[in-house]
């Protein structure tokens, strides 16, 4: 600016997941900041500095509600999300486990996504799901998740059975 160089640093990010509709203001935020001063008595190891006072900008945010009409499968899940599914064994006798894992990877709210459900068909007994996995990664700007669910189903009687897991 004016034949002058300058820097930027981000100082700080936060990551904000809303809990709740309506419009909130966030900010504006005090900052105290050390700028380095140019002179000839500065080193590649010391620096002086004079301490400056800014403020940010501040934000308006509005948070709308989530659809009315979602599936069943819908968990909560606000973000961009992937689902693998993937089965232990094809093939089964009655009374034996059927094992199904579902594996969501995405970005959002951790907290938020649960074990998703979706239709089961008749003759299959299904056991409430357990969260093997549960790892929350911060990269960047974004918080990245990945949950790996498993389903006991055990099946009444011999026939063919169709899992069709859904994630939305």
């Amino acid at each position: 600016i004016n034949g002058k160089e300058y820097y930027t640093q981000v100082i700080r990010r936060q990551i904000l997941f809303p809990q709740k509709t309506g419009t909130y203001n966030i900010g504006p935020v005090n900052i105290s900041l050390d700028i380095p001063v140019e002179n000839g008595r500065s080193s590649f190891f010391f620096r002086e500095t004079k301490k400056e006072n800014t403020t940010t900008n501040a934000l308006k945010l509005t948070v709308k509600d989530l659809p009315k009409a979602h599936p069943i499968s819908f968990s909560g899940g606000v973000g961009s999300y992937e689902m693998k599914a993937s089965v232990a064994n094809t093939s089964v006798k009655t009374g034996e486990a059927i094992t199904l894992r579902l594996q969501i990877d995405g970005d959002g709210d951790p907290k938020i996504v649960k074990a998703p459900n979706f239709k089961i068909p008749n003759g299959l007994e299904k056991y409430e799901p357990t969260t093997i996995q549960d790892e929350t990664i911060v990269a960047g700007d974004k918080i990245m998740v990945q949950k790996v669910f498993e389903y006991i189903f055990v099946p009444s009687k011999d026939t063919i059975y169709s899992l069709e897991p859904e994630f939305s």
